[in-house]
């Protein structure tokens, strides 16, 4: 399956490379209604040395189509809502719903290096201009290697726009 676009222009800002749509029938007829759709979209103006581009997940909720998932060119996921995970494996002391972060540039973890984050963020303001209110991340002591993986869990908040540490687990 090959999706191109070529109307004899470059693709442009927030043009569509291509688009997959899930129909199915409503009744005995003829009427169809869109129950999903995957499409790219381009980003920025494309030439040479530039083909960003994201891809779109949408659903149908009745008769409402929204944007559930958007998987960008900067290798970052956003779900429009809630993220659920689930681990239907038979429950034991192993299993269960996992996160996991990781950090893995082919590397060994050297001192302070974070392992990950979480951060918990708010709109500030009407315009969507985030702020961090918390964050709860993991910090590696000293360099790892096959007998060390010593790691610090710290949590921050926010006064104003101060961020401050209130707990560090060592």
């Amino acid at each position: 399956l090959r999706l191109r676009a070529n109307d004899g222009a470059a693709m442009g800002d927030d043009h569509r490379l291509g688009v997959i749509e899930f129909y199915g029938a409503e009744d005995t007829g003829s009427t169809y209604s869109i129950g999903a759709r995957i499409q790219a979209i381009a980003r920025d103006a494309w030439d040479g040395s530039n083909n960003d581009a994201d891809l779109e997940f949408y659903t149908t909720d009745g008769t409402t189509e929204s944007k559930v998932l958007t998987l960008d060119a900067d290798k970052l996921a956003t779900f429009a809502g809630d993220v659920y995970i689930n681990n239907a494996t038979t429950s034991s002391a192993t299993q269960g719903g996992k996160l996991v972060l990781e950090a893995d540039d082919e590397a060994a973890m050297a001192n302070a290096h974070r392992l990950g984050v979480i951060e918990f963020k708010g709109a500030e303001d009407g315009s969507s201009t985030m702020s961090i209110g918390a964050r709860i991340e993991a910090i590696a002591r000293d360099a790892w290697d096959g007998s060390n993986n010593d790691a610090n869990l710290a949590f921050y908040t926010t006064n104003g726009t101060t961020e401050s540490r209130i707990l560090a687990l060592d």
